[in-house]
């Protein structure tokens, strides 16, 4: 109506009639400082970064009823209020004015006393834009193109000014551009009033809430730090895995500040999802030709251990022995497979520090080395404990590493041999299982089912009886079961008995996520019927041995060479003083030498008597020049 509120020393509320100028009340307020006022019809809006609102009962005597407003989220960067300062006047210049802000309706509700918030409020920082419902979960992120120098929270929407002159009104729920319209210049501040600004038909560009928010975090501008600190903290919170994934990506780009590598940490730690993603992380290594980073094992190995991830044990293993981990991230991994891994870790433990005790890159910081040295003494057997102290008495360990191990043995205690029988037989009767399925246990299960196999081959040999070999490409997971079976060459009948065959076998169980594995089925039909009248005369064909040599065909001689002894060097000739004997020596049945199955049958050389009286008929004792040493060269 008629009266005028002013806002007075940042405390007093007066109220003046704007016809005559006469004061008809001033009342004081004991909510601290007070920054701006806003007079609506159902009351008086005024607060700092938090609102209160007054409802005059009369004018003219100041009685009151206050109450005061859910403040918004502390997290929001650039710590502002509802409502700008009123004592601080909008520059006519850039300055961050306008581009922190926190644009809201405040609502006070008719049929209550109680206050609340409007059904939306957003958070304006430069040119990311956060929007929030009334429960203070997050709605919607957008990233613009320039800064935001003005921005207003209006029934229709909210109202945002950019420095390229451009006006945008955007959905509250979803973000999307409602009404746009251009000023034709740049500015640099603004002031607004839009209250009466109306939505019309605009353009369908509302983005994913996970794509706007890894836009915002990877923005490499220095400013925009809490901003890409909220954007982490919100993509940490989406109960979808990718978001995972975003956020190791973050983590590994090279313009990511410290304080939002901490952040990540210590987001990732609190997710439950996206585990296959921080696995696959562990698989990457450091590539110098394909430029390739290693993982970022600081953020994965804690957000491993607190999801209880047992199959991330043989990656960190290979990560311990990897020349591209860090020395600062060795602790950890040691830690990690201490929590994630049962008694066989301890033996690659132990192989850890037998390889590096006396590495000097370990001679400034050896915690990792003391650390699975640790683990051994309190854990791990007999031999791993008398590893320990070798290595502590070794000259060649590095001096501060066996100071650790000093204090280590000195600390210990070492329980008695009687007192390790019921461990072992409890580690006994609990046997561990392998890292992985081993081709023995492929091969064995196989042949559980050789029958299952043998009921799908022979009718694949009626229907094509040139096929000679099936192949099997088969994903067995961790748990013993097939998840995915490929049959080459590819028959619709053969395809369909051999999925229901395998789906019915149970591999060993093992600890890694799964295995690729290929099996070739071999079709003798053919060449058992190729080889069946050759067969015959070797007996029983089963045996593999006659059965190979019924199938062996006819090898070309074996040429035969100088023997291996022999010096080949020609530019060094020795010449034998007494030459040996040049005829040639019949064998014992007079018949040239015989070549079996392409081998050669043992022969003579021509300079060898066959019997000590052809080599010295004479009876005397041989010379020693003429004996033949292995050590004289004969060219």
């Amino acid at each position: 109506g008629n009266l005028c509120y002013l806002l007075s020393d940042h405390r007093d509320i007066l109220v003046v009639r704007s016809d005559t100028g006469v004061q008809l009340s001033c009342s004081r307020l004991e909510t601290g400082n007070v920054e701006w006022l806003e007079a609506r019809p159902e009351g008086i809006y005024y607060g700092a970064r938090d609102a209160h609102v007054l409802r005059a009962a009369d004018p003219s005597t100041g009685a009151a009823s206050v109450s005061v407003l859910p403040a918004a989220s502390p997290e929001l960067p650039g710590q502002t209020g509802p409502y700008p300062s009123s004592y601080v006047a909008v520059p006519a210049q850039r300055s961050a004015h306008g581009r922190i802000a926190l644009a809201t309706q405040l609502l006070v509700r008719p049929d209550d006393a109680s206050t609340q918030r409007g059904e939306s409020y957003a958070s304006i920082f430069y040119r990311a834009v956060f929007a929030h419902a009334g429960d203070g979960t997050l709605a919607w992120a957008r990233m613009l193109q320039q800064d935001v120098v003005r921005s207003q929270a209006t029934r229709a929407g909210l109202v945002v000014a950019s420095e390229d002159g451009v006006l945008r009104l955007l959905d509250w729920r979803t973000g999307r551009l409602l009404r746009k319209a251009a000023l034709g210049v740049s500015i640099e501040s603004a002031d607004l009033d839009a209250e009466s600004l109306a939505a019309e038909p605009g353009e369908p560009d509302g983005r994913p809430l996970r794509s706007s928010l890894v836009e915002i975090a990877i923005d490499p501008d220095a400013r925009l730090l809490p901003a890409r600190l909220l954007a982490v903290d919100a993509l940490t919170a989406l109960p979808v895995g990718e978001a995972s994934r975003d956020l190791l990506d973050i983590y590994a780009a090279t313009a990511t500040p410290p304080a939002l590598r901490d952040r990540i940490r210590a987001g990732l730690v609190t997710r439950r999802q996206g585990t296959e993603y921080l696995l696959d992380a562990l698989l990457a290594h450091r590539d110098f030709l394909e430029d390739t980073p290693p993982p970022a094992l600081s953020a994965v190995v804690p957000a491993l251990v607190a999801q209880h991830e047992a199959r991330a044990v043989p990656r960190l293993v290979g990560h311990l022995f990897s020349p591209d981990t860090e020395l600062s991230e060795l602790p950890e991994l040691v830690s990690a497979l201490t929590q994630l891994g049962d008694a066989s870790v301890h033996a690659e433990l132990a192989r850890f520090l037998r390889l590096y005790h006396a590495d000097t890159a370990f001679s400034a910081d050896p915690r990792a080395l003391i650390a699975a040295a640790s683990v051994l003494m309190e854990h791990g057997a007999s031999e791993h404990q008398a590893l320990v102290g070798r290595i502590t008495e070794s000259p060649r360990t590095l001096p501060a590493l066996r100071a650790g191990l000093r204090e280590l043995l000195s600390a210990a205690t070492v329980p008695a041999a009687t007192q390790e029988l019921p461990s072992a037989a409890a580690a006994t009767s609990a046997a561990p299982l392998p890292q992985t399925l081993s081709d023995a246990a492929v091969h064995h299960t196989f042949a559980e089912h050789a029958e299952d196999l043998r009921q799908c081959m022979l009718p694949e040999l009626a229907r094509r009886p040139e096929t000679r070999a099936v192949r099997l490409s088969l994903i067995i997971e961790h748990t013993g079961s097939v998840s995915a079976v490929h049959v080459s060459p590819e028959g619709p009948e053969l395809d369909a008995c051999l999925r229901e065959s395998l789906r019915r076998y149970d591999f060993p169980h093992f600890r890694s996520g799964r295995r690729v594995v290929n099996f070739i089925i071999g079709l003798r039909d053919q060449v058992a019927s190729a080889t069946a009248s050759t067969v015959g005369s070797f007996g029983d064909a089963r045996e593999f041995w006659r059965l190979s040599q019924a199938r062996a065909e006819a090898h070309a001689p074996i040429t035969k060479t100088a023997p291996f002894w022999q010096n080949q060097n020609a530019l060094f000739v020795s010449v034998d003083p007494q030459p040996a004997v040049t005829e040639p020596v019949a064998t014992a049945a007079g018949q040239p030498d015989v070549q079996v199955q392409g081998a050669l049958a043992p022969t003579k050389s021509a300079g060898s008597p066959s019997t000590p009286e052809a080599a010295n008929p004479s009876g005397k004792a041989a010379s020693p020049a003429t004996e033949d040493a292995w050590w004289l060269p004969v060219q």
